[in-house]
């Protein structure tokens, strides 16, 4: 007889490196990637949909000045949306990003993590 152990989806993703902070000139065009290294790892059965990460922001970004995209399974980028402008009080943004397995919901299960990513803008208007 042969035994087969399947994995359950016991394991909730973890940001490598987190927090995360970085700085953005004023003048950066929106559409351009501001952050290569968003990482989470799930410790489940690689390369299936209990190890599958999705990402996104859910808190600070109320004006979605920026945005999270996949780039595989287990990494994102952070892009700028929209034109940012010191003087009118766009210095700081302290997003909140959630990365999660594909097949739970963090409200049921807690299958999920949360990292802060700061966004300190500097300005070289003179």
């Amino acid at each position: 007889m042969t035994v087969l152990v399947e994995d359950i989806n016991d394991n909730k993703p973890q940001f490598v490196g987190a927090p995360y902070r970085i700085r953005v000139e004023e003048l950066t065009p929106p559409g351009l990637t501001v952050f290569r290294g968003l990482q989470a790892l799930d410790r489940d059965k690689p390369n299936t949909a209990n190890s599958e990460v999705t990402y996104s922001i859910i808190g600070g970004n109320e004006q979605r000045k920026f945005s999270v995209e996949a780039t595989s399974s287990k990494k994102a980028v952070v892009v700028l949306r929209k034109d940012l402008d010191y003087d009118k009080g766009d210095k700081i943004f302290n997003l909140t990003i959630k990365a999660e397995v594909r097949n739970w919901n963090c409200q049921i299960v807690p299958h999920c993590s949360k990292s802060s990513f700061f966004v300190q803008k500097f300005n070289f208007d003179f």
